[in-house]
């Protein structure tokens, strides 16, 4: 079995506190990481956060904030 190192482990952090209450629960009885991203998958695809035309629409619209604006 692998061991994940530092880095997938704290992708896993940042998703999980994304994720609604009924996903987390999903995430917290999940066995294996393929599920826990295929949890995270789906939650991104039921939000249009995914790269889809409604995520696009999102940024279009400057409702994940603006990048930009701390000069970075």
């Amino acid at each position: 079995m692998d061991i994940p190192g530092p880095a997938p482990l704290v992708r896993q952090t940042n998703a999980y506190w994304g994720l609604s209450l009924e996903d987390r629960l999903r995430w917290n009885a999940a066995a294996t990481l393929e599920e826990r991203e295929a949890i995270v998958q789906e939650h991104r695809t039921r939000h249009g956060l995914d790269g889809t035309a409604a995520s696009e629409q999102g940024v279009e619209n400057n409702q994940f904030g603006d990048l930009d604006a701390f000069g970075s």
